[in-house]
């Protein structure tokens, strides 16, 4: 979902509180939550400074992401 998400919203802020982490039973805090946690155990980049947020993903797309958990 997190990559599908960035494909289509480049600001990592609204990628948070996106409707559609609802379907996960998740909350933009319990997102942050679980990339903060990705980013200690480095599966992804994500900063924040502020109001300010950063979010580099491993891969450019959704199907590169797919393609790298097949193989």
């Amino acid at each position: 979902m997190l990559h599908a998400a960035a494909e289509q919203e480049p600001n990592a802020s609204k990628i948070l509180s996106l409707p559609d982490w609802k379907m996960y039973l998740m909350a933009a805090d319990d997102v942050e939550r679980e990339l903060l946690r990705l980013h200690q155990y480095h599966k992804l980049n994500y900063q924040v400074a502020g109001s300010m947020r950063q979010l580099s993903l491993p891969c450019q797309t959704a199907a590169d992401y797919a393609r790298r958990m097949i193989t």
